[in-house]
């Protein structure tokens, strides 16, 4: 191989070895700051309506959710950017690998989170291009709902309701 053919595997460990030495020098135990990436300095954000006057659901279920759900993933995704901001060059590869991968997971969870809380409200009914999409897709937002309701319970670990 010459000097200027270069195989996926040696572009990535020469990528994998800069970001480690940076985050290195950067994690060391006197460092002034932790890079931005890397400050877990999340605030959970209040919820954006009054639960009380939300049409359909218990006041306690978006409380609960944001309480629990959300409060717990932004805490975690804290806690995972302090841990990766002690990753140094003797850190084992799969050791970074899997706190990348639980920050992928929280940081999801913070952001799909935040969109959810954002769009509960109103009256209840689906509206605008995101009804308009659902209901292309699946022929009817009558039609669209029981996969919703399906997901959802699929996901509390409940059988699926009508």
């Amino acid at each position: 191989m010459d000097a200027t053919t270069h195989t996926r595997r040696d572009v990535l460990a020469g990528l994998a070895a800069a970001s480690l030495a940076g985050t290195a020098s950067a994690a060391a135990p006197q460092a002034a700051a932790a890079p931005p990436a890397f400050r877990g300095q999340h605030v959970p954000k209040p919820l954006p309506f009054d639960p009380k006057k939300l049409s359909g659901l218990s006041e306690g279920l978006p409380l609960s959710h944001h309480d629990n759900n959300y409060v717990a993933a932004v805490k975690n995704l804290n806690r995972l950017e302090q841990e990766l901001a002690q990753v140094t060059k003797d850190t084992p590869a799969f050791v970074v690998g899997g706190l990348r991968q639980g920050e992928l997971t929280y940081r999801n969870s913070m952001t799909l989170h935040e969109a959810y809380f954002g769009n509960l409200g109103g009256d209840s009914k689906a509206s605008g291009p995101a009804a308009t999409a659902l209901a292309t897709a699946h022929g009817s937002l009558d039609a669209w709902q029981p996969h919703l309701r399906a997901i959802a319970a699929s996901l509390a670990g409940a059988a699926a309701a009508g």
